[in-house]
């Protein structure tokens, strides 16, 4: 049971791939797994050269999937967390993936629909009220 929810998890986890390259996936599942972490950490949990994880970090902050603070116990130091959670970001590829094969009228129309079908529920309620 336990085994067949991590073999779904990691299927969906491939999607990433689709809009992330290797080294930023490598990141987000460390600091999702890890919590948040300073630059020399990832890079050397990864083994990746600190020049290249802080150019996938700073691409992945310009895309608000992480986010950067300093924290102050000892002594301050930059870390870097993830900013959305695993199942977020794999339902927003998902989404994204799905409507990319749609033309640009598909998805006017189908925003269309929705909003006339929230303007008759709300008729509709205000209606009963």
């Amino acid at each position: 049971m336990v085994f067949q929810m991590v073999k779904n998890l990691a299927r969906k986890e491939e999607i990433l791939y689709n809009f992330y390259n290797e080294n930023k996936v490598k990141i987000l599942k460390l600091l999702w797994d890890k919590g948040p972490m300073g630059l020399e950490e990832i890079s050397r949990s990864l083994q990746i050269d600190p020049e290249v994880a802080y150019k996938e970090l700073s691409e992945l902050e310009k895309e608000c999937a992480i986010g950067k603070r300093f924290e102050h116990h000892s002594a301050q130091r930059e870390v870097y967390y993830a900013a959305i959670g695993r199942e977020r970001v794999i339902d927003l590829c998902e989404t994204a993936l799905r409507d990319s094969s749609k033309s640009l009228s598909q998805l006017e129309m189908e925003a269309e629909e929705e909003m006339r079908k929230s303007l008759k529920r709300f008729a509709r309620e205000a209606y009963l009220d």
